[in-house]
């Protein structure tokens, strides 16, 4: 028998990412090179984050170069959610909050209408909390309640009521404060599809056997 020994694939995850296959919702320019930064694994999906370093040099403008990146984080200016990242690849994902060290000024990553990312200044008092959505809860060992969000945490012993799609507050200790239920006549924020980066308010929910639910939403457009 023959065995070939060249390599038939890569080894390990991949570390590149073409700037023509980076998600849209960062407004890249496909002329201003070939690569784009890939994020680091974390919590958030590739689609529904973005690279710290391009916060830094495209929404915010600190940065023109990558030097000056690497000395923004070497001196830990830069804080997510209240946590010091070094990280300039660092996965910032939907309504995280970024806080720079020596202007004291508080940022949340959000959609705009265009579905594109977007960042607005918040006030002290909101930089404090992040909103996320309830994708899972179980029972686990000891009959012990875990619930899991879309911003990658674990919560246990919560309030029983707390339901799957539920929108819950989630502080920098990362313990849930509050809850609102996924029901109709509730504010929607949509963050997947076509219309992400609207909000509206959910007018009829249609549940289906073995498919996602219907939801149907009215903005203020009608």
């Amino acid at each position: 028998a023959v065995v070939s020994t060249q390599s038939t694939g890569m080894r390990g995850p991949k570390k590149h990412l073409k700037r023509l296959a980076a998600p849209k919702s960062w407004l890249l320019k496909k002329s201003e090179g070939l690569y784009a930064p890939r994020p680091t694994p974390g919590p958030h999906k590739k689609e529904e984050c973005m690279p710290l370093n391009l916060i830094l040099s495209k929404k915010l403008g600190f940065a023109q170069s990558t030097k000056e990146i690497h000395y923004i984080l070497k001196n830990r200016l830069i804080k997510i959610n209240g946590v010091t990242r070094s990280d300039p690849k660092f996965s910032v994902g939907l309504f995280d909050v970024i806080t720079i060290g020596e202007t004291k000024k508080h940022f949340r990553l959000i959609l705009n209408t265009c579905s594109r990312f977007e960042l607005i200044e918040i006030s002290e008092a909101d930089k404090d909390f992040r909103i996320a959505k309830v994708t899972d809860k179980c029972l686990r060992k000891g009959g012990i309640p875990y619930v899991y969000t879309s911003q990658g945490t674990t919560h246990r012993f919560c309030d029983p009521e707390i339901e799957v799609n539920d929108t819950v507050k989630i502080n920098q200790k990362n313990e849930i404060v509050d809850f609102v239920h996924f029901t109709e006549g509730a504010q929607a924020y949509l963050i997947q599809g076509k219309n992400a980066g609207c909000i509206g308010t959910i007018i009829n929910i249609e549940k289906r056997l073995n498919a996602p639910s219907l939801i149907k939403i009215k903005d203020a457009n009608n």
